[in-house]
């Protein structure tokens, strides 16, 4: 009968989210991620004792052996995973697998991936933030208002930077 004892403490989890339509980057957060020469793999979902599951690139140094779409690369000094164009598809978790010389040497580091829709709407153009401000002070404490005042300006900060 033969046993085998494997570590899960090399395995280190991590999240990442992303917007849709943009490139993302997963870090590979193992101790010899960015070692030259060093066969690195990363692959989609849970990984598996004894290889690179589902793979999506494999590389050793700036070689890339495998890639299942020109939408994946892998930086040979970090060992970091790129998406191209991500998509809402592309949500779930990675892992990235160094290979190391020896039996259950292997370093693997897991990410779970959220990819979100950006958002496209905006508030109505007819109110604006001061007319809303100035129809819900009405009754109100001054605790109130600077709450409402600190939400408004968040509100303008989100319009202006996310919802384009």
């Amino acid at each position: 009968m033969v046993y085998f004892c494997f570590s899960w403490r090399n395995l280190i989890k991590g999240e990442l989210v992303g917007f849709a339509g943009r490139k993302v980057r997963l870090p590979c957060r193992t101790q010899a991620a960015g070692q030259g020469g060093l066969e690195v793999c990363w692959g989609r979902g849970e990984p598996s004792v004894f290889n690179c599951h589902n793979a999506v690139i494999n590389a050793v140094g700036n070689r890339v052996t495998y890639r299942k779409s020109y939408r994946y690369s892998v930086s040979s000094s970090s060992s970091s995973l790129s998406i191209l164009s991500s998509r809402v598809a592309d949500t779930g978790y990675y892992h990235c697998r160094v290979q190391l010389p020896g039996l259950f040497n292997d370093q693997i580091a897991t990410i779970h991936l959220i990819i979100i829709h950006r958002m496209t709407v905006r508030p109505q153009a007819n109110i604006n933030n001061k007319q809303l401000a100035t129809r819900s002070m009405s009754g109100m404490t001054s605790c109130n208002i600077t709450t409402l005042l600190v939400t408004s300006h968040i509100h303008t900060y989100l319009n202006q930077y996310f919802f384009t």
